[in-house]
């Protein structure tokens, strides 16, 4: 089972990745909002197995 720091580290990276990858520029306040939402978002996805 994986951590809330975990899920979320591991999905804003997802982000990040894809944005780089499709030539993406995200500013520093979209990097806190997606941070921000993906913080509220990882806490169901501790609940979820598998």
């Amino acid at each position: 089972m994986l951590s809330l720091d975990c899920t979320n580290i591991y999905l804003s990276s997802c982000v990040i990745f894809l944005a780089q990858a499709f030539d993406i520029e995200l500013s520093f306040s979209h990097l806190l909002s997606i941070l921000l939402i993906l913080m509220v978002t990882s806490k169901g996805a501790v609940g979820v197995t598998g």
